[in-house]
């Protein structure tokens, strides 16, 4: 099998580290991280007008990409970079999720990156679990009445408009997707900032009265489990962007580290932990090239969660193991705040915990594979 990049794809590579190599510096990744936003409006402007969130969809939906190879050199650039451009909530689980329902006029509007949507899913005692949902709709004069908290919605603070799944208080009990307006009486919304710099929100609806336009999807368990299977997909590639750069730069400091009047490079023992961590990575990347190819193929939906529990079980597994192997071999520099290695280690404890961390994806494989 044949796991060259087509020629698009090169392009689509080596357009983005171009533009990381020129335009993203230590210094603006600084300014991300400390300001109220979390992101910079030209980057995200400028990499929306070079086509990356059309790359995210099919031709079919509006875009040119939305393959899996798509998605994986986009978050493994981003990665590599440590860019903070909301990509996964506007781009995944927003634009994406949309163009698969069919939206039409939605997808239109997040193209061009000027308006952003997400999905407002997980729960905070659903502990990973996608068909856990609490949250209730039922029927009103109007339309609907929307009850219940959601937890960890990415992106919520730069949406006017959230798409929120709720159970349907019928016989079906099915789960529903509707999409509606985050300033509307009945919202309330917490944000915070994560460990690694990244924001997140607490959504709470209280009697929250919307039409029945707002139900775009009366059963979107199949959707919502194909959009959280891209996101696991992205996140695995953004660890492995991660990591290739984190390897890079312990690579280079242990050849300019001397002790004993020698690089640290020359240590045997120091060597064969470096080999151990770039022997892993390897390992983390054919899965994620087999993940890719999976999602792209005619598979059931069983085979497509195999492959992606997977990969995402080793961004934890191996993510850990390269975070404390690289801070270790750089000693305390490797945490100082000016040093760019600790926010990189922080980057992939935190993509360990979102949508599933590698002991619930290990489990989910093992369920999957009896």
């Amino acid at each position: 099998m044949d796991f060259s990049y087509t020629n698009e794809h090169k392009m689509l590579k080596e357009t983005l580290e171009k533009f990381f190599l020129e335009r993203y510096s230590n210094s603006l990744r600084e300014e991300n991280f400390e300001s109220e936003q979390g992101y910079n409006n030209d980057i995200w402007n400028e990499l929306c007008e070079l086509g990356v969130l059309a790359a995210l969809i099919t031709e079919r939906q509006g875009g040119f990409g939305g393959k899996g190879d798509d998605l994986t050199i986009i978050f493994q650039s981003l990665g590599y970079a440590l860019a903070t451009e909301p990509f996964l909530s506007a781009g995944i689980l927003g634009l994406r999720l949309a163009a698969e329902l069919e939206l039409t006029e939605t997808v239109e509007q997040c193209l061009n990156g000027e308006k952003q949507i997400t999905l407002a899913h997980f729960e905070p005692e659903s502990r990973y679990d996608p068909a856990y949902i609490n949250m209730t709709a039922t029927k009103s004069d109007a339309g609907y009445s929307l009850s219940g908290r959601k937890s960890m919605v990415y992106g919520a603070q730069h949406c006017e408009q959230l798409l929120v799944s709720a159970r349907l208080e019928s016989s079906t009990g099915k789960i529903a997707l509707f999409l509606i307006d985050k300033n509307q009486d009945g919202v309330k919304c917490f944000d915070q900032k994560l460990i690694d710099g990244s924001q997140a929100s607490e959504i709470m609806l209280e009697d929250l009265q919307v039409n029945k336009e707002s139900l775009i999807s009366a059963d979107a368990s199949d959707v919502i489990t194909k959009i959280i299977a891209f996101a696991n997909l992205a996140l695995s590639a953004e660890a492995l962007g991660a990591m290739k750069k984190i390897q890079e730069m312990t690579v280079e400091y242990m050849k300019d580290r001397e002790q004993f009047g020698r690089p640290i490079s020359s240590f045997q023992a120091l060597q064969h932990r470096c080999v151990e961590m770039v022997i892993e990575i390897e390992q983390f990347d054919a899965a994620i090239i087999k993940a890719a190819s999976t999602m792209d193929q005619p598979s059931t939906q069983e085979q497509k969660d195999k492959a992606i529990s997977s990969a995402k079980y080793l961004a934890g597994k191996t993510g850990k193991l390269v975070a404390e192997e690289s801070i270790q071999l750089h000693g305390g520099i490797g945490m100082t705040w000016e040093y760019p290695l600790g926010h990189y280690a922080k980057r992939i404890t935190m993509i360990d915990h979102q949508f599933g961390d590698s002991e619930y994806h290990l489990e989910r494989f093992v369920r999957l594979s009896a």
